[in-house]
Parts: structure tokens; C-alpha cells; sequence
């Protein structure tokens, strides 16, 4: 994968004849939380789900387009996925998260926003707080949501994220509810989870880096320790590898 300074965060992607080498030591009980998934922003969204099927072999399924802002996904086997996102016209309703990430990119094509899983949302949400880092108040899904089990269900998804970014890209937690399962979700799921190149899981979220080793120190403040030092020649890029329950985030500045 290219290293680009348009894009503000890669993401590594393990094929299934590719099984990952790196080990972590055990987690905290504050830093348990898994790579969920990234959002990646095309020039359009159906440019940039050609780059993703085409090019790159992935199985694309469908989204939704509400407000402007079309989403699509590629799921993997072990949960983890990537959101692909693209405007779809001028007068789009973009969420905070949204016009951020816009903002970030000056409206062309990356990725700046990527969200850790946490089956203990409130602890969490708690332990930040504490340790200053500011989190917002939980968002769910409406009751109304399309994908979810309907009003009087627990929501299809909750979140938090924060007030003020603590990484040089944008950072959020996540929890997902058990959904009632019935044979086209399963059918869909397993579709969904099979990529002509073989890919079965999201192994690491590269993150460029303003200053890796401020990201190192608060990923380690929030619970993530065990840094070490890593660098890419082919890249131009050195920064710290950050072992998240088995799966990895890579700091990364240019050289």
C-alpha cells in the first residue's frame, strides 16, 4: 500500500494465507477494547468502492443513504470492518463526526476516524473521564433504525467519542447489541464475509501521526501500553507499534 500524506490514517488488512505474527502481552482490565472498524472517505462512493472491488478484490454490501452521505461495508470474519462513505449531493446532513472528518481531508478522498469496540461502554466511558480525556456523553441508534429489531429493542448500536480529539486522528468507542437472528441475517453475514482476495480480518489501524510519540503516551494513559518502536523505510515513516488485544495500532510520522 502507497504511503500517502493525503491520507491521514492506513489500515493493514490480513489475506487468509497471511496469518498475523505479532503476540501482545495480556491487557489491563482498562485497555480491553478491540479494532472495530475505520471510515474511509472516497471521492464518491462509487469511486470508492470500484478502488475496494475492483483493485483490491474485497466484497462490497450495500448501505444506506439518509441524508446524503452514502455508506457502504466490507465485513470481515472476526467482526472488525470498513465503512466506505461518499456525499451524494451539496446539501448533505453531515453529524459532528462527519464534518470533522471533512474538514480534516479538505473534502477529498482518507481516512481520519477509527473506532475501538468495548463490551464494558460505561467502565470505559468512566476510566477516561477520570484519567481527563473528556469523553461525550453515549449516542445510540434510534429506536427507527432500519438495521436494527425495532422500537422496544436495545439499540442496534451505542457510542461515545470525545471533546477534544486525544490522538492526531479521531477516535471513538463503540458496543453493538446482540441482533435476533434470523435466516437472511444469517445468509447476509455470510456473504458479506467472503472477499475474493482471501481477507478475513482488519489486523491493524495505521495512524499518521502529527507527533507519534504523544499518540504512544496517550494510548498508553488510556490503558494501551507496551509501545515499541518501529519503522518503515519503504515508507519514509517511524513511530510505535501499540499491541491492542492481539491486533495492532502503529503511530507513524514521516521521517
Amino acid at each position: 500500500m502507497r504511503f500517502s500524506l493525503r491520507m491521514t490514517f492506513l489500515f493493514a488488512l490480513l489475506a487468509a494465507c497471511c496469518p498475523a505474527t505479532f503476540a501482545s502481552p495480556a491487557s489491563p482490565p482498562a485497555a480491553l477494547a478491540m479494532l472495530d472498524h475505520v471510515l474511509l472517505w472516497g471521492r464518491s462512493i462509487d469511486q470508492v468502492t470500484s478502488v475496494m472491488t475492483a483493485r483490491l478484490g474485497f466484497q462490497v454490501v450495500p448501505g444506506r443513504n439518509p441524508t446524503g452521505v452514502a455508506n457502504r461495508y466490507i465485513r470481515m470474519a472476526d467482526g472488525s470492518y470498513i465503512e466506505l462513505l461518499g456525499i451524494t449531493r451539496s446539501d448533505a446532513a453531515m453529524d459532528p463526526g462527519m464534518l470533522a472528518d471533512q474538514a480534516s481531508l479538505h473534502g477529498g478522498a482518507g481516512a481520519r476516524t477509527f473506532g475501538l469496540r468495548t463490551h464494558a461502554l460505561e467502565l470505559r466511558r468512566e476510566q477516561l473521564a477520570a484519567g481527563g480525556f473528556a469523553p461525550t456523553d453515549v449516542f445510540s441508534a434510534s429506536a427507527d433504525d432500519p438495521d436494527g429489531d425495532g422500537p422496544g429493542a436495545p439499540p442496534r448500536w451505542r457510542l461515545f467519542a470525545f471533546q477534544r480529539d486525544p490522538l492526531s486522528s479521531h477516535l471513538f468507542f463503540i458496543d453493538y447489541a446482540v441482533l435476533r437472528a434470523t435466516p437472511a441475517r444469517e445468509a447476509d453475514t455470510q456473504v458479506a464475509r467472503r472477499h475474493p482476495n482471501g481477507a478475513q480480518a482488519v489486523t491493524a489501524f495505521w495512524l499518521l501521526s502529527a507527533d507519534a510519540g504523544a499518540d504512544r503516551d496517550r494510548l498508553a494513559r488510556m490503558g494501551f501500553a507496551g509501545a515499541t518502536p518501529i519503522r518503515f523505510p519503504q515508507l519514509a515513516a517511524r513511530g510505535y507499534c501499540i499491541p491492542v488485544d492481539g491486533k495492532r495500532l502503529l503511530a507513524l510520522q514521516p521521517d
